[in-house]
């Protein structure tokens, strides 16, 4: 395999795009120059346009990184991993519907509920969904509802502040296990306030052990328990996880989604 050498000039442009943060775009010339029989017949600014894309693909890698870092996600797993059945509940038609991303686009904003029992993977599929959103340049933020609603009422207005300045430049917000504890009145003032906030402007997607009827009783006062309700479920697609690996079967009765072993 023969070695190519580089001269002077061509290492002193190495450099200089290096040294003004165009690392990418160096080593795209490089490749360039290392296989210059097949780029002779490009033209320059088909040329050039293969170095902007390798700068512009470095870009998105690193954005990508940063809001993943941000989301704190609990799954690694993304979308197209998510298995997609009638069985399970998670149909070809809801997979079709999230990927498209229409939901978050503005006039268009639809929310996600994701209910289903201990085991069936709804953190999973949650977090899927979170990764595929960051994948197309959206900010997510992940919460474990328990721990939002303490931060909420926490005696620390900065600390405060900070959450809730994280919340409204997250544009979309996953919270994760609601309705495991009765919320106070305060904690339910909390998070009527952060979805009021939030409708027709920013989604919301949320996973819960317990149905509509179950998270009624979760929430204090019956105006605020409507309207916290009304807020998640009127303008959203609701999707209910049937099964896990051990064929536990959910089924929408009572307060509670039921685990019942086949």
């Amino acid at each position: 395999m023969n070695t190519i050498c580089f001269t002077d000039e061509q290492k002193k442009l190495f450099y200089k795009l290096s040294d003004c943060g165009l690392a990418s775009m160096s080593e795209a010339l490089k490749i360039q120059i290392e296989n210059s029989n097949i780029y002779s017949s490009l033209s320059f600014e088909e040329r050039f346009a293969e170095l902007i894309q390798a700068y512009d693909d470095t870009l998105t890698a690193q954005k990508t990184e940063t809001l993943l870092k941000r989301s704190k996600l609990k799954s690694k797993q993304s979308f197209n991993e998510i298995t997609v059945s009638n069985e399970r509940g998670f149909t070809s038609d809801m997979a079709k519907w999230i990927s498209s991303l229409s939901w978050t686009h503005p006039g268009r904003i639809s929310n996600i509920t994701v209910l289903g029992a201990s085991g069936t993977g709804k953190t999973t599929l949650l977090c899927g969904i979170g990764h595929h959103c960051i994948s197309h340049g959206l900010s997510v933020r992940y919460y474990k509802a328990g721990q939002l609603l303490r931060d909420l009422l926490d005696s620390s207005i900065h600390k405060i502040r900070i959450l809730k300045s994280n919340i409204r430049h997250s544009q979309i917000i996953i919270i994760d296990d609601l309705g495991m504890n009765k919320a106070s009145d305060e904690a339910s003032n909390a998070l009527y306030d952060l979805l009021d906030e939030r409708v027709n402007e920013l989604p919301v997607i949320v996973g819960s052990q317990v149905n509509e009827e179950g998270l009624r009783a979760c929430f204090t006062g019956k105006a605020q328990t409507d309207g916290i309700l009304r807020r998640l479920f009127q303008n959203s697609i609701n999707i209910i996880l049937k099964g896990d690996p051990e064929e536990v079967e959910i089924k929408k009765h009572g307060v509670a989604l039921q685990e019942e072993h086949s």
